[in-house]
């Protein structure tokens, strides 16, 4: 016995009790030396083995362990974590070693202190007057008090007690709450003891405080408002208070980390409300449940590191970070976040200064808000997945995120993904991804900026309404091998979207549902190609008033089931809608009224229309082609294409084929419209209606040439030529080719191979060159075959060689040059030239055979 223990024991049983327990006077000699006062049942199997251990050989037997260098931090660990290894399988010393150690954790386990007896009672007045006693100080070392094994009786109150040393208790048991309200210490430490709650509210702790590796509370631990110089560490540490705060570290200042991880648990509230932390906040792979409320409170938490709700962590009842400010990341990958009725993660009007992770097997059941955040760094999503059938899945409103956003790789919700008047500084990628929200939003993002591209593609799918309506972009929208799907409402809802790159619906691009650009900007090309949109009997695609700075794309096996509108739309390159599919048969397919395309319209190259092509009123800068384009409409409109103005030309040729009427009334043409080898067929009806029709060029209905219906160039005026060779006509006991008023700057040919079934009438028709008829074919039996009534032609009017069944009338006629009819043929009808008052008029009359008739009809 030394004399400072002498001096030691003398003051204690003068100062506290005169006759001291042997679990005192351990107590007191164990701090005198600077010890652990270790009161644990040591396990002479144990001893023994230590004894005769191989230390070399057990050396590299631990190499096989993670984490675990040497004998002592193996005898270190919790009894769980040995328990897990002794799962494996080891070498026969280690095994032995292992259940050796485990065993006598089990005899020290606190959880069976009402066996461990009288000699390991330790009084709790006993250790105030140690912490409490000037002279008591005097005796401790640097290493302050340490306790193992103990069962401390009674409170235990140091409330504002000044203690400049470490207090240590390792898998005590206390019986009543400790109180360490306001006390100074250098150091906190209760890892694996069992207490009642801790109230060390105000406490000033120098260094660290550590409840951690088996610390367990069946009650409040309250260090409100306490000031850490270095961590707080609760790894491991059991939490018990259903009804209120387990933990509660409200405006605690941490100088280091707080860690809350690998093993914490806890039931009921955790707060950290305004704390601030200099360095990590981690609770990676930390349990958190309070079902009736919040799990985690941390509004108006400041981080100056990183945050981890990561690797496991798993919340049952809200998590709250609003208003946070995080110096780091916020990592929640891997974290499980759950409050079906409410908020699983609440970070409204959160800051990080780096990046936020909610990916790699995140899963929020409840609302996940992130509402008024500001990310310095990039929201990543990718592999989250987020559930909240009845409301929000994701709420980001507002967000300002200064890098990329990705809901992506295995991106899931139920429920809406909301990003409304969010502005992204990067790229918004969303593919490979699935919104599920039926018959409401499944991603809302209405007014959104983005500086660069947004990617909905590659495997992005959505059930229930997209909607970018109002969205400024900065690069592309990309949508190619989408499936947006909201059957009978919105699939995709763009209205009035500004892009400055490309727009792309193709490659796959599926949408069940309407898909509205109205309004939209688009500073390259829309493109559309391969890309199927359905919404029968309703708008497909609704792009009215939008303006494209470059091409449209409608081709390539592009389909459509229902409206495609483009009307009032300006495009600044071409309208290619080569190969496209159009189909709404009881309505319009194609809707493109007032269009103003400063390149060239293609609807060729086997375009297919089920249902009106409407382009009314609209201006095309190039060509207008619909060579092997379909248009069918047999009740009505093929191709309306009235008042139309067409710098270059029209082809309505080279196997078009149109059922129902095409109407070209009142268009404008610049150059040439060819028909050749065009087919319209609307039987009884117009046919091709170009009725006033100013064509700079020539017209060509010629070279199989075929119209089953009227052909109508009433009032029309053709710059060049009309010419109708090979075209067939037939229109039986009707108009074949209604031509009255016409005016031709060059010559009408209706000859070699032309063939006409009912009328041909150029009444009143003005010809500045020839009429050419020769070798035509003309038939209406039953009244007149070709009606010239007051036609003025400048040239020749040439009958020569042709077949005529039925009367021409020629009267009023005007021919400045010759009318010849040499060789032509009478089948059928007895008098098939019916010309009367007609000689004044014609000059140069080479025909013999007629000379006689004229004179003798002028006589009469």
């Amino acid at each position: 016995m030394t004399d400072k223990f002498k001096s030691f024991l003398a003051l204690a049983k003068q100062r506290y009790r005169i006759t001291l327990t042997s679990v005192e006077q351990k107590l007191l000699k164990a701090i005198v030396k600077g010890e652990v006062a270790d009161y644990q049942v040591k396990s002479p199997e144990l001893i023994l083995l230590k004894e005769q251990l191989d230390l070399e050989l057990l050396k590299e037997q631990l190499k096989g362990l993670e984490d675990v260098e040497n004998l002592e931090y193996l005898e270190g660990l919790g009894l769980e974590q040995l328990k897990e290894l002794e799962k494996s399988e080891h070498p026969e010393q280690l095994k032995e070693l292992l259940a050796a150690i485990a065993k006598e954790k089990e005899f020290n386990n606190p959880a069976t202190v009402e066996s461990w007896g009288e000699k390991r009672i330790l009084s709790a007045k006993f250790i105030e007057w140690l912490c409490t006693d000037v002279e008591a100080f005097k005796y401790f070392t640097n290493h302050g008090l340490q306790v193992c094994g103990a069962k401390i009786s009674g409170k235990l109150n140091l409330e504002f007690v000044k203690f400049e040393s470490l207090w240590c208790f390792t898998e005590c048991v206390f019986v009543e709450k400790v109180i360490l309200r306001g006390a100074k210490v250098e150091a906190v430490k209760f890892d694996g003891s069992h207490v009642v709650g801790i109230d060390a509210g105000l406490i000033e702790v120098r260094g660290s405080l550590y409840l951690q590796n088996g610390f367990q509370s069946e009650g409040e631990v309250s260090l409100s408002e306490a000031t850490i110089g270095g961590q707080l560490s609760c790894c491991g540490g059991h939490f018990y208070n259903k009804e209120g705060n387990a933990l509660n570290a409200h405006s605690i200042e941490v100088k280091s980390h707080i860690f809350l991880r690998e093993g914490f648990k806890v039931e009921g509230r955790v707060s950290l409300y305004r704390a601030t932390i200099d360095g990590q906040l981690d609770c990676s792979q930390g349990h958190f449940s309070n079902k009736e409320g919040d799990a985690i409170w941390a509004d108006n938490i400041e981080v100056k590191a990183d945050v981890f709700l990561s690797n496991d962590f798993k919340a049952e009842g809200r998590v709250s970070l609003s208003e946070a400010t995080i110096g780091g990341v916020l990592s929640c990958s891997q974290g499980h976040f759950f409050n079906k009725e409410g908020t699983a993660l609440n970070a409204k009007n959160i800051e990080v200064k780096a990046d936020v992770f909610l990916r790699n097997g995140f899963k929020a059941e409840g609302r996940v808000s992130l509402s008024g955040a500001t990310i310095s760094g990039v929201l990543n999503c990718d592999q989250g997945h987020f559930s909240n059938q009845e409301g929000d899945a994701l709420n980001a409103e507002n967000i300002e995120v200064k890098g990329d956003v990705f809901l992506s790789n295995d991106f899931k919700a139920e429920g809406r993904v909301s990003i409304s008047g969010a502005t992204i500084g990067g790229q918004l990628n969303c593919f490979k991804c699935h919104f599920s929200n039926k018959e409401k939003y499944a991603l809302f993002a209405q007014d959104i900026e983005v500086k660069s591209n947004v990617f909905l593609r590659n495997g992005f799918k959505a059930e229930g309404e997209v909607s970018i309506s109002g969205a400024i972009i900065g690069g592309q929208l990309a949508c190619s091998g989408g499936h947006f799907s909201n059957q009978g409402k919105n699939a995709l809802f763009a209205q009035n979207i500004e892009v400055k790159g490309d727009v792309s619906l193709r490659n796959g691009f599926n949408a069940e549902g309407r898909v509205s650009l109205s309004g939209a900007t688009i500073g390259g090309v829309l493109s559309c190609s391969k890309a199927h949109f359905s919404n029968k009997g309703k708008y497909a695609l609704f792009a009215d008033g939008v303006e494209i700075k470059a091409d449209v794309f409608l081709d390539k096996d592009f389909k459509a089931e229902g409206i495609v509108s483009l009307s009032e739309a300006t495009i600044g390159g071409v309208l290619s809608c080569r190969g496209g599919h159009f189909c709404n048969k009881e309505g319009t397919a194609l809707f493109a009224q007032n269009i103003e395309v400063k390149g060239d319209v293609y609807l060729n190259n086997d375009f297919k229309a089920e249902g009106i092509v409407s382009l009314s009123g609209a201006t095309i800068g190039g060509v207008l082609s619909c060579h092997g384009g379909h248009f069918s409409n047999q009740e009505g409109d093929a191709l309306f294409a009235q008042r139309i103005e067409v710098k270059g030309s029209v082809f309505l040729r080279n196997g078009f084929k149109a059922e129902g009427r095409v109407s070209l009334s009142g268009a404008t043409i610049g150059s040439q419209l060819n028909c050749s080898q065009g087919h319209f067929f609307n039987k009884g009806k117009n046919a091709l209606n170009a009725e006033n029709i100013e064509v700079k060029g020539s017209v060509f209905l010629s070279n199989d040439f075929k119209a089953k219906g009227e052909v109508s160039l009433s009032g029309a005026t053709i710059g060049g030529r009309l010419y109708c060779s090979g075209g067939h006509f037939s229109n039986p006991e009707k108009y074949a080719l209604f031509a009255q008023n016409i005016e031709v700057k060059t010559n009408i040919i209706l000859s070699n191979g032309f063939k006409a079934q009912g009328k041909v009438d150029l009444t009143a028709a003005n010809i500045k060159g020839n009429l050419d008829c020769t070798n035509g074919n003309f038939s209406n039996e039953k009244g007149t075959v070709l009606s010239a009534e007051g036609i003025n032609v400048d040239g020749d009017i040439l009958l020569d060689k042709g077949t005529f069944q039925g009367n021409i009338y020629l009267v009023s006629a005007r021919v400045d040059d010759t009318l010849s009819m040499v060789k032509i043929k009478q089948e059928k009808v007895t008098f098939p030239l019916y010309l009367r008052l007609l000689y004044p008029f014609i000059k140069n009359i080479k025909t013999i055979k007629l000379h006689h008739y004229f004179k003798k009809n002028i006589k009469e």
